[in-house]
């Protein structure tokens, strides 16, 4: 048996998750009609920063958390969970389904982009299609089974 983590093993899904993050805290805060389409709408300083402290977040909310200290300027710890290092309000509660209503609605308004936020990373099309025959694999994720589907389904990975 072997278990991949979808996002960060299989598939490099920072720059879509950066983007979709982004839109959601803004929709939350201060500009709800500011959609970013690529990362050239998003400062750079912000890029690099939410790149940089990216592995700190485990479960979608803590997009939001990412956020709120890169927005307010703060010092972020990399050695301390987000949680730790904000106060949590109800914005973080509304935050997870913001998130994923502005996944599916940039999957459907524009799969193309999206498509192009989520590739794969080199070698794993040629290794994933060889494990897959075996049938004995699994793929862990936080994306839903369609986002995972559509994405393997473009670089030509069918999965039964």
């Amino acid at each position: 048996m072997l278990a991949l983590d979808f996002d960060g093993v299989i598939c490099n899904s920072i720059h879509e998750c950066l983007i979709v993050s982004h839109n959601s805290y803004r929709i939350i805060n201060d500009k709800p009609d500011y959609t970013a389409h690529s990362l050239n709408d998003i400062s750079e300083i912000f890029v690099r920063t939410f790149i940089k402290y990216r592995p700190l977040v485990r479960i979608a909310a803590e997009y939001y958390l990412l956020w709120d200290l890169i927005f307010r300027g703060e010092r972020i710890d990399e050695t301390v969970p987000l949680l730790s290092q904000v106060i949590i309000d109800h914005k973080v509660l509304m935050f997870k389904n913001i998130f994923f209503y502005e996944r599916s609605k940039w999957m459907k308004d524009d799969i193309d982009s999206w498509l192009d936020n989520n590739p794969l990373y080199p070698q794993i099309k040629k290794s994933l299609k060889r494990h897959l025959e075996n049938k004995n694999v699994y793929i862990v994720s936080s994306k839903n089974e369609t986002a995972i589907m559509t994405i393997l389904n473009h670089n030509d990975i069918n999965v039964n």
